[in-house]
């Protein structure tokens, strides 16, 4: 078993011979499938988009009495829920961050044409889980 610390280069650490599988969370693109064979997926999940909360003073009265101290309001999700992405559309203006080279990032740049405004497309760099833990 070799363990790639660098997720970039584990196509290539296959295809050199220094293994017969990969593992990893690992999504098919047109530009990777000329590399490599993909199995069927095991298992499968529905991109998640993680959203801040913002402080105080940007999320309005009914967010800062809701994130306030003191008795608890009765309803302080109704507000938090007003200010929460639902739609594609409401990404317009808004920056988004992803894990370096993720596939997502072309979805994002396309969904950007499709809508009217700008998706800001930040990359982060390698990312541990531990780090996201």
């Amino acid at each position: 078993m070799v363990v790639v610390a660098d997720p970039k280069s584990l196509f290539s650490i296959l295809n050199g011979g220094e293994g017969d599988i990969a593992a990893d969370r690992l999504v098919p693109t047109p530009e990777n499938n000329n590399d490599v064979a993909f199995t069927r997926a095991l298992y499968r999940t529905e991109p998640v988009l993680v959203q801040q909360e913002e402080p105080p003073a940007k999320a309005g009265k009914g967010t800062e009495k809701a994130l306030g101290p003191g008795p608890a309001d009765q309803m302080p999700e109704v507000d938090i829920q007003a200010r929460l992405i639902t739609q594609p559309a409401q990404l317009s203006g808004k920056t988004v961050t992803l894990p370096e080279q993720s596939p997502y990032s072309r979805t994002l740049v396309e969904l950007s044409d499709e809508i009217s405004g700008e998706i800001h497309v930040v990359e982060m760099g390698a990312v541990q889980d531990e780090e996201l833990a």
